[in-house]
């Protein structure tokens, strides 16, 4: 009899190192990750070694980078979350994938092209980035109801998402 349940997998000091992996669907995403510790007293040995614990998200746009981190395999803006903004205080997450360090802009336009919110300027090291927008335009007013476009752009690419405000 041990802390855990019965069938509970369990990894113990009379095996060597061993590499596992673990298959973590995608209904699942976000998800938390936590190693969990029991003993059943039967060895009062020097204690428990975990070594190079890597998450790796099992997306086809991602690649592994030459320093192990996990990088994007193109540049992408992905579609905003939630896309439908609400009422004040109600915000939506702008996700874009740099697949090398660039210098980029962040803007949101109205469906004539005029810009009513500067997101971001400046270089972005490679990765995936999270930009927050509150629904609001460059001075803190809440933009009317109707459609925008969040619009990415780098030295060598344009891309752009469709956003819907409902108020």
């Amino acid at each position: 009899p041990g802390p855990f349940e019965a069938e509970t997998p369990v990894f113990s000091g009379a095996h060597d190192w061993r590499q596992v992996h673990f298959e973590v669907p995608a209904s699942l995403v976000p998800i938390r990750f936590r190693f969990r510790f029991g003993s059943d007293g039967a060895v009062a040995g020097e204690g428990w070694y975990i070594d190079d614990v890597t998450l790796v998200p099992a997306e086809p746009g991602l690649a592994q980078g030459p320093d192990g981190r996990t990088l994007p395999r193109s540049l992408r803006l992905h579609p905003a979350a939630p896309n439908l903004l609400g009422g004040r205080g109600r915000g939506s997450r702008l996700r874009l994938d740099l697949p090398s360090p660039t210098p980029v802009s962040l803007s949101v336009v109205d469906p004539s092209g005029r810009r009513v919110r500067h997101l971001l300027s400046g270089a972005l090291p490679a990765g995936c980035h999270i930009v927050a927008w509150d629904g609001c335009d460059d001075r803190g007013r809440a933009l009317g109801s109707g459609a925008y476009f969040c619009i990415l752009e780098t030295p060598r690419q344009r891309q752009c998402q469709r956003l819907l405000i409902v108020r």
